[in-house]
């Protein structure tokens, strides 16, 4: 059975686009309180300070999904769509890695973000040969 390289790219990418939106809900209804609740007694001035972290960090893997799914869309549309998905990559294993840097006993966490940064590679190599193509 052959299959369509392109439309697996497309689909690896969707995949990869929504398991970075479910990640960030995951962080906002669970994470996120939950830090909230150890940080109660802080001065309100560091409280706000490290909640509006938070939430900065939720809102960057809100962009890296919709980021993703937006390259989805542009591979589907035959545009390009090789820069928006790299740097989304890109900044998701950043993240990634500095999970497992500053807080490792956190490591799984970054299990999603892996895997979606994984996702997106593998839809970029089976498109490699289109890629080397129109920078010759």
């Amino acid at each position: 059975m052959f299959l369509n390289k392109k439309k697996v790219s497309i689909w690896l990418l969707k995949i990869a686009g929504i398991s970075f939106i479910i990640s960030a809900l995951g962080q906002g209804f669970y994470a996120i309180p939950e830090i909230k609740n150890a940080i109660k007694n802080l001065p309100s001035y560091w409280f706000n300070r490290i909640h509006m972290y938070c939430w900065l960090v939720n809102l960057s893997i809100w962009m890296v999904g919709i980021l993703v799914l937006y390259g989805a869309y542009l591979q589907d549309r035959g545009r390009n769509y090789y820069l928006v998905t790299t740097v989304a990559a890109l900044y998701a294993f950043i993240m990634a890695i500095l999970i497992f840097i500053l807080t490792p006993s956190d490591w799984w966490h970054a299990i999603v973000i892996f895997a979606g940064v994984a996702l997106i590679s593998i839809s970029l190599i089976l498109n490699f040969k289109k890629v080397s193509e129109k920078i010759s």
